[in-house]
């Protein structure tokens, strides 16, 4: 049997979206607009990770696909609330309440055996052989869904001013082509097990273009995260280097032709931990300063806004 690589392809789509999960989940800014999207996200992630499994496991592969389907649809209406939330939308109430109705509804049939009733899941692809009408009525009222969250999120951005435009349409153009290629794949092409090429093509694009949104257009805030985090590892690193580098020279240098002894190397080991202790902090110092210029590059510096702001003040009161 030839090695399974389709399966594989998954995998980029999946590190990439767990890890904007965790920027997410760990990131600071208004918390009830950026958050929100974690439930999103995850519902994108068991989407994925169901058809995943549903490859590499032939005896449970359409116990998974009906899993992947149900996930589909809580994907469709997780993102609608998360836009309404992420736009501040105040109008009728009344699409959330109906489409959470029908996929309360869809996802019961989902998980029953009148939905999907054959599947043919291998390391090729996935393809549903036998489907009840419902199926499609299914994708139908997913993209529905999807459809909206879109126009309400395009339409918000457009009364927004320009400069402050990008982020969303970076995120709109990261969703909808995802909605496409995969509503494509499951319309058209259901019983190709082929077509499962669109499924992790469109979910890794997607991941690329919500990181490029992220650093390049601020979109949900989550560069401090980003900032400390490489900051913090990049200056343990560096003391790991100049540790290692300072035990073999000061072995080369003072035990040289001498056998190696954990008491001879102990008193050195205590300077140069007392000596690092001391240069972490202009390390970490160094590395501050070098990531917020590569992460804000063009941003204002709040430090330096207050300090002209005292400076302003201090001068018109004299």
């Amino acid at each position: 049997m030839d090695f399974p690589l389709q399966p594989l392809f998954y995998i980029p789509a999946i590190l990439g979206i767990a890890v904007i999960l965790i920027l997410i989940g760990l990131g600071t800014g208004n918390v009830s607009k950026h958050k929100v999207f974690l439930a999103p996200l995850t519902a994108v992630l068991l989407w994925l990770g169901f058809q995943l499994v549903a490859q590499v496991s032939e005896p449970a592969s359409l116990l998974f696909v009906r899993l992947a389907t149900a996930a589909s649809i809580l994907m469709a209406l997780t993102y609608y609330i998360a836009i309404r939330v992420y736009i501040e939308k105040r109008g009728s109430r009344l699409p959330l309440v109906l489409f959470s109705i029908l996929t309360a509804s869809l996802v019961i049939f989902d998980l029953s055996p009148w939905m999907i009733q054959a599947v043919t899941a291998d390391f090729d692809g996935i393809s549903i052989d036998q489907a009840h009408d419902l199926y499609f009525v299914q994708l139908i009222v997913t993209l529905v869904i999807f459809g909206f969250a879109f126009y309400d999120l395009l339409r918000t951005t457009l009364k927004l001013p320009k400069k402050m435009r990008a982020k969303n349409y970076v995120l709109f153009v990261s969703s909808a082509q995802a909605v496409v290629l995969s509503g494509v794949a499951s319309l058209f092409f259901a019983h190709v097990a082929a077509a499962q090429v669109l499924i992790f093509l469109s979910g890794f694009v997607f991941s690329i273009g919500t990181f490029f949104g992220i650093f390049r257009h601020q979109l949900f805030e989550v560069r401090p995260v980003v900032i400390r985090t490489v900051s913090y590892t990049a200056s343990l690193l560096t003391l790991g280097i100049i540790y290692v580098g300072l035990v073999e020279l000061i072995s080369l240098i003072f035990l040289k032709n001498q056998p190696s002894s954990e008491s001879a190397i102990d008193p050195f080991n205590i300077i140069i931990a007392l000596a690092l202790a001391l240069m972490f902090q202009p390390i970490q110092a160094f590395f501050n300063r070098l990531t917020n210029k590569i992460f804000f590059r063009g941003s204002y510096n709040i430090d330096n806004f207050y300090a002209t702001l005292n400076r302003t003040l201090a001068s018109t009161t004299d």
